[in-house]
């Protein structure tokens, strides 16, 4: 009950300047900063034709080559898999 109504929790800040976000877990917060900020992410980088299409996940990746480069990809075809821990910007 304490920790649904706040009273007693430790409270964790959004580590980006101006972002107003709290968290009472860790892992909230981690999935914030991946989600909104993409700090600590895997970016896919398609490499067909000089395509600059980035995604943060394998599956729309998948989908991208499909529509828009009409096949279907092979495992690890023309895709570079790029970790980032900074900030990058889709």
């Amino acid at each position: 009950m304490r920790d649904k109504h706040g009273i007693g929790v430790t409270w964790s800040n959004c580590d980006v300047a101006g972002c107003p976000h709290r968290f009472k877990r860790g892992r909230e917060r981690t999935a914030h900063m991946k989600n909104v900020h993409n700090v600590g992410i895997k970016l896919y980088v398609c490499e067909v034709n000089m395509c600059d299409f980035m995604s943060k996940s394998l599956s729309d990746m998948r989908r991208h080559f499909q529509k828009k480069h009409d096949k279907e990809m092979v495992d690890g075809e023309q895709i570079t898999q790029v970790v980032t821990a900074l900030a990058s910007s889709m």
